[in-house]
């Protein structure tokens, strides 16, 4: 109400509310964790915690209910205590939402399955409904092993003492278990952390295979070792599903050096002398004789240390030096050098530039292709790859090089040889290559050498490359199918694939669902994948990704050659995809709810869900209203899929700008979900409405001439549920709201704007309400609006009610 001049208007709301049934909800448990580093809120999905002392079970119910609260551990009870009535100031704040219920701290001093079970009574002590759930208490870290093993890259060194991140291929620990009756494995974590430095642990994530019970890392983030040669203590820690963990480390010592390695002397025949090399330089002779310089100091034999070199060669002074000889054209040579810590160089006969003097011949040189087979399709095939998913003889080769003066004989690697005439460029072989079984890699060295009347003259044998064969006749296997609400996962062991630098030849790369639905399949690929293992994947597919209606499914796993395995995984299934359909009804109208009507009382509207499957709510968020409140409502269950909403503190609408929106999200057991929103003008069922009180802008109580407060509350007479009169003092909360112009006093006590104050009221011989309300100060001009709540009525008549 506006006020004019000197005169106050404070409108003041009596709310009565009357409770009704409320299904209680455990959203959760909130605890610090087994080492007491961290506060623990686990949802109410953990089937595992690890509490370090107290638990406090987190319950979610309306207004005026009281829980009691019961453990178990087998037959035994553990814990059992009721709490005190739920009132305005268990306001919750838990897994991003915020509801009113109870904390309850509870004790568990033993590891263990337990059983928490919540009832929900009235506060005249009628039972509502029960609440269970099954948790296991898990405070046990998982068993260390000591079992670590270093693998490294093809020609790289390095050693689980000593290595670093170059040419790394994987680091493991093996034998991990947990304890008996334990939660289990999860998870793990690699760490490092330098010895006798100022720098902290360092992690980083992991793969932990729960078949193999084996955690590895096969790269290293670059930040991992943040201090170069230095040792470390390396290892992993190991989660079990309660989030114990265990440290498992060694000490290894890490070298991420890299070292040069250049091409410094050419020889020179005509002088009998090394001579800088040039790029582009002339050379007298072919082959021709090179140096390579390395330093000393960079050798493990020198410098005293474990990092650097460990291939030989020749001390001269401060530098180490290998003579190569390479022919020109070059080809396919290389020399391999090796440090202790995984790093290496390969240094090629492509990489010298020089140019042949005039009179010194060239050696041979190849062409592309440089070889071709008759390949399983009869024809010719101009590469020197062959991959086979299928038993296949090779029995003819044709070889290739550039045309020379002299004759050049072409051999392959054990199987044959054939002579190329001077003048021509290719020539034919014989040969009996046979693939029957199993799965394989054979590279057949192909070299070519100048030749006289079919043998090797002496003078050049150039290698140009391989004839690279690889075969695999054998399917993967699927292990495993797990088929949950959301997903299907499916287990795959290759038992073709090796843990060496050949791992690559050998990949299972398809993971498939084959969906039948009316006679017409479709392939669908996964939606991810995990390698848990150098042989062991997870593929994981979502329901969201299937067809609605009867379908068979298939999983089909194949591997790099095509080699196929199917599954059956779901026979006649039934796919739901519909979403759920959500009406709120208003239960007085029987009609749908519509936007921006006036409902009295919440239990006024009603969630009515139709769909084919079990429904459940996700959550119910109510908002807005004066104090634009944001506060999640718990729900009882009128039928399968009907559903009551019980009561949060909430305001009346009493502005046109003061509606609530209701947002609902419901979700059948297809995980199809689906929301409605509403928005409306509350008014509470009991509601009491007093006329504006006017009153002088003095912050004192004024008396009229019947020595009466000139503005008061004054109610009807308060009854109990059961009729008895309300008798003595009533324990009242009187909330003012945020947008009032001044604080005021009741009672004898002060309220500022958005502040809710408990009160002892005390009802007259009518079992009345009469109190003096007035100003907190002087001088302002404006609206104050009250909401007084009595949790409890007392009276000596009968017992306590609800009722407010």
């Amino acid at each position: 109400m506006n006020t004019k001049n000197s005169i106050v208007s404070s409108l003041l709301l009596m709310g009565v509310v009357i409770s009704t049934p409320v299904l209680a909800a455990i959203e959760g448990f909130e605890y610090k964790n087994a080492i007491g580093t961290e506060v623990v809120k686990a949802a109410n999905t953990a089937e595992y915690i690890n509490p370090n002392g107290n638990v406090k079970l987190v319950v979610s119910a309306g207004l005026d209910r009281k829980l009691r609260v019961e453990v178990t551990n087998g037959s035994t009870v553990v814990f059992s205590s009721d709490s005190a009535v739920i009132d305005i100031s268990d306001r919750i704040g838990f897994q991003n939402k915020e509801f009113y219920g109870k904390k309850i701290a509870i004790p568990l001093s033993n590891d263990g399955p337990y059983t928490f079970k919540v009832s929900l009574f009235s506060v005249t002590d009628q039972l509502i409904d029960t609440w269970q759930q099954l948790v296991s208490v898990d405070t046990m870290a998982p068993q260390k092993s000591t079992d670590f093993q270093y693998k490294y890259n093809s020609f790289a060194t390095g050693t689980i003492d000593v290595f670093g991140v170059h040419n790394f291929r994987e680091f493991s620990v093996n034998g991990i278990s947990d304890n008996e009756n334990g939660s289990g494995l999860s998870h793990a974590e690699f760490i490092a952390e330098p010895i006798n430095k100022s720098s902290p642990l360092l992690s980083s994530s992991a793969t932990f295979d729960p078949v193999a019970m084996k955690a590895q890392i096969n790269s290293f983030p670059s930040n991992l070792f943040p201090i170069n040669q230095n040792k470390y203590n390396v290892g992993f820690r190991i989660y079990d599903k309660a989030g114990n963990y265990s440290e498992m480390t060694r000490v290894s010592s890490i070298n991420n050096s890299t070292y040069p390695l250049i091409l410094s002397d050419v020889w020179n025949p005509m002088t009998s002398l090394w001579e800088p090399y040039v790029s582009g330089m002339k050379v007298y002779e072919n082959p021709t004789k090179f140096r390579l310089q390395r330093l000393a100091s960079d050798f493990v034999k020198y410098n005293g240390t474990e990092y650097g070199w460990t291939s030989s060669g020749i001390l001269e002074g401060e530098f180490v030096y290998n003579e190569i000889y390479v022919t020109s054209p070059a080809a396919y040579t290389y020399w391999n050098f090796l440090t202790s810590g995984g790093y290496y160089t390969n240094y090629h006969s492509t990489q010298p530039k020089v140019v042949l003097a005039e009179n010194v011949e060239a050696g041979p040189e190849n062409l592309s292709p440089m070889l071709e087979y008759i390949g399983p399709n009869g024809k010719w095939s101009n590469s020197s790859n062959m991959t086979l998913s299928k038993p296949f003889t090779v029995t003819k080769v044709r070889g290739f090089a550039k045309s020379r003066g002299y004759q050049q004989k072409v051999v392959l690697g054990g199987q044959g040889s054939c002579l190329i005439e001077p003048g021509e460029t290719s020539c034919e072989m014989d040969v009996n290559i046979v693939y029957s079984t199993d799965r394989g890699y054979i590279p057949y060295s192909y070299s070519v050498q100048s030749s006289v009347n079919g043998n090797y003259d002496g003078r050049f044998s150039t290698h140009m490359g391989h004839f690279l064969t690889y075969w695999d006749f054998n399917p993967s296997q699927i292990t495993d199918i797990e088929v949950s609400s959301s997903q299907i996962i499916v287990s795959v062991l290759d038992q073709d694939r090796v843990n060496d630098w050949r791992s690559s030849m050998w990949v299972t790369s398809g993971f498939y669902l084959d969906v039948t639905l009316n006679n017409t399949t479709t392939r669908l690929s996964s939606n991810s994948r995990e390698q848990t293992d150098y042989n062991r994947y997870i593929a994981k597919f979502s329901l969201s990704q299937l067809p609605e209606g009867l379908l068979d499914v298939e999983a089909v796993v194949i591997d790099g050659y095509g080699n196929e395995v199917r599954k059956r995984v779901l026979s006649r299934y039934l796919n739901d995809k519909t979403k759920p359909v959500i009406n709120l009804k208003n239960t007085v109208t029987g009609l749908d709810l519509v936007a921006g009507e006036s409902l009295i009382g919440l239990e006024s509207i009603v969630i009515d869900v139709q769909d084919q499957s079990q429904v459940h709510v996700d959550s119910v968020l109510l908002s807005g209203g004066p104090t634009s409140d944001s506060v999640s409502l718990a729900t009882r269950k009128i039928s399968e899929k009907s559903f009551g909403l019980e009561y949060p503190r909430i305001f009346p609408s009493l502005e046109d700008n003061e509606s609530y929106s209701l947002k609902v999200l419901i979700s059948d057991i297809a995980q199809n979900q689906s929301s409605k929103s509403i928005s409306f003008i509350y008014i509470p069922p009991n509601l009491v409405r007093l006329e504006p009180l006017t009153t002088l802008v003095v912050n004192q109580r004024l008396l009229n001439t019947n020595n009466e407060p000139v503005s008061r509350i004054v109610t009807e007479p308060l009854r109990t549920n059961d009729g008895q009169l309300a008798t003595g003092e009533q324990d009242a909360q009187v909330t003012l709201r945020t947008d009032a112009s001044f604080p005021v006093i009741v009672g004898g006590a002060t309220i500022n704007p958005g502040q809710t104050v408990t009160l002892k009221l005390m009802v007259n011989e009518l079992g009345q309400i009469d109190e003096a309300v007035y100003p907190a100060v002087s001088g302002v001009v404006g609206k104050a609006s009250f909401l007084v709540d009595i949790p409890q009525i007392k009276s000596i008549y009968g017992d306590q009610s609800e009722n407010k």
